[in-house]
């Protein structure tokens, strides 16, 4: 028996085919699991405001969320999926090119400045 196993009979839940769990009502439970602590922190505060696990397509309380009134919750800075510790302080050169490769990947064209303009305004006059 695995130490997972233990823990859950402990709890009062059966263990019953592969990752599911039955419990004392008989139902069958298959546990979420959040890809990154980020979307953990999210699915936490979603059960915190009602959101029902035991229902597959259950809606997710997004406006409930982000108007949560519990500033003391230690989740509380990370509920809308955010990290708002982790800001990027950029230079102007690393703004530039972040800028260029956004503009090349959304497939905008890139504003010419320099020979193109010359060359515009030579054609005019």
């Amino acid at each position: 028996m695995t130490p997972t196993e233990t823990k859950y009979r402990k709890m009062g839940f059966e263990p019953v085919d592969y990752k599911g769990i039955l419990d004392t009502h008989g139902r069958v439970h298959y546990p979420r699991k959040a890809k990154s602590p980020l979307k953990a922190a999210r699915f936490f505060c979603a059960e915190c405001m009602g959101m029902d696990r035991l229902q597959r397509k259950a809606p997710f309380p997004y406006d409930d969320i982000q108007q949560c009134t519990d500033p003391m919750c230690p989740l509380f800075d990370f509920r809308l999926g955010k990290n708002p510790f982790m800001k990027r302080v950029l230079t102007e050169d690393q703004r530039k090119a972040a800028q260029e490769r956004a503009a090349l990947a959304f497939g905008h064209e890139k504003k010419s400045i320099g020979k193109d303009e010359n060359q515009r305004e030579g054609s005019k006059a």
